[in-house]
């Protein structure tokens, strides 16, 4: 049976999953949920079985945290020049 990595609500038990197995020996990894839904955790996060914490971030949690380097983003792209610079950012 395959199994799917995303497209899923957020699920403590695929969580831990995750921190137990496919970390590919990092000492100390960040694990961050991604999610368009909050998990519902305490705090927004969760401790796993083995002592990892992963933490919620909501899009909208990575659209304020990009939103600084915008600028610096788009200097470095290439391809901005072709982009409309109208719109929301």
């Amino acid at each position: 049976m395959a199994r799917r990595l995303g497209g899923s609500l957020p699920d403590s038990g695929q969580s831990n999953m995750y921190a137990s197995g496919n970390l590919h020996g990092l000492d100390h990894p960040v694990l961050v949920l991604l999610s368009l839904v909050a998990p519902g955790w305490p705090d927004g996060s969760w401790t796993t079985p083995n002592g990892l914490t992963w933490r919620y971030r909501s899009y909208e949690d990575l659209c304020a945290a990009l939103r600084s380097c915008l600028p610096d983003l788009r200097r470095a792209d290439g391809l901005a020049p072709m982009c409309s610079s109208t719109g929301s950012t």
